[in-house]
């Protein structure tokens, strides 16, 4: 196996460095889009910068993405309802409970617990 080489280094450096930081950037987004509808309920304006970074690295973190219905239709992935749910998924639920009302009920008694009775 050989050793990378300082221009192999180099150039790989480089390409991160021009790559575009898709995460980054929507969790900038979605920071500064939150931030201005919160932001006339913040009653110390200079701690907005540490709401924003707060807010930002939790989006960052582990990458947020929001899908809008605008988004959804160009992609062609079904609607959703005003719930959230899209047909298939409310099908596939729906048949879920059915299947589980439908299982046959067996029960089990202890026979100890019929003689006490009886008595």
């Amino acid at each position: 196996m050989s050793e990378k080489t300082a221009t192999q280094i180099m150039m790989e450096d480089r390409e991160d460095r021009y790559r575009l930081n898709l995460r980054r950037r929507r969790a900038e987004a979605m920071t500064a889009a939150i931030l201005n509808e919160i932001s006339p309920f913040l009653e110390y304006e200079d701690r907005r910068r540490d709401i924003y970074y707060a807010i930002f690295e939790l989006l960052n973190k582990d990458g947020v993405e929001v899908i809008t219905d605008h988004t959804r239709q160009e992609i062609g992935l079904p609607p959703r309802d005003g719930y959230g749910w899209t047909a298939d998924e409310i099908r596939a639920y729906e048949m879920r409970r059915l299947e589980l009302m439908m299982r046959p009920f067996t029960m089990v008694v202890d026979p100890s617990v019929l003689k006490e009775n009886e008595n």
